[in-house]
């Protein structure tokens, strides 16, 4: 019983240094947005830069779940 819980005391600190090892690019990473572009009031379209591979059909989608969700109504609200 003894040997297991050294076992396990001597893999803990083996894990936590992986899972620091494997964070360490997301905590490099900028993390900031591009900025947005200027809207222009004489113009009714809104042109953005997406990631490539991004199609016009996942971007429709998108818009429609995001707008499905803000019109969603839960009784709670009531």
């Amino acid at each position: 019983m003894k040997d297991a819980i050294m076992k396990i005391l001597s893999v803990a600190p083996m894990l936590a240094l992986l899972a620091s090892l494997i964070s360490l690019p997301a905590c490099a990473a900028d993390g900031r947005p591009a900025p947005m572009p200027p809207v222009n009031p004489d113009n009714a379209l809104y042109i953005v830069q997406v990631e490539p591979g991004v199609t016009h059909e996942d971007i429709v989608i998108s818009l429609d779940s995001a707008a499905q969700g803000k019109n969603f109504v839960s009784p709670a609200t009531f």
